[in-house]
């Protein structure tokens, strides 16, 4: 049998090609999983500070805010927290409807009042907010100590007012 080299040749060219193109399309892959996890790491920072912002809020004022707004002077670490997707201020969404135009990067500020309160002189209880991510999935953070369906299920089970 006889050694053929540009034959061999040829096919060390085609393995190398073969090798070059999976790691150009891993270090792809890379890239956009690593961009992926950064805007996952910028939705839960930006929950995490608005929460701890409200609660700062409450501790000064002894009731949340009506408003997201109002906690601004609260927000620490670099002021207040930028959309991922569009380096703009993050906003309130003011529902929990999912807008493909509006809704990423913000989220929704829903608040929670004392049950059969008339509407002058209420006072914000508990809060959730709702991170809203490109896709259209939505996280959720309860704040005031837990879920708010468990505290008003304890007070409906101490008063029988729901």
């Amino acid at each position: 049998m006889a050694f053929d080299p540009p034959r061999y040749r040829t096919a060390q060219q085609v393995v190398l090609l073969v090798v070059v193109l999976l790691a150009i399309v891993a270090v792809v892959l890379i890239v956009v999983a690593v961009r992926g996890f950064r805007s996952e790491f910028s939705h839960i920072d930006t929950v995490m500070r608005l929460s701890d912002a409200l609660e700062d809020y409450k501790a000064n004022e002894g009731y949340y805010p009506e408003s997201l707004k109002a906690v601004e002077p609260y927000v620490a670490d670099g002021g207040w927290p930028k959309n991922p997707y569009t380096g703009l201020p993050v906003r309130d969404t003011f529902t929990d409807v999912f807008d493909s135009v509006t809704s990423p990067g913000n989220v929704y500020y829903e608040k929670h009042y004392y049950p059969n309160e008339s509407a002058e002189g209420r006072v914000v209880i508990a809060y959730r907010l709702h991170s809203f991510r490109k896709d259209g999935q939505k996280q959720s953070y309860s704040g005031s100590g837990g879920p708010i369906e468990n505290w008003f299920d304890e007070k409906e089970k101490r008063t029988g007012i729901r």
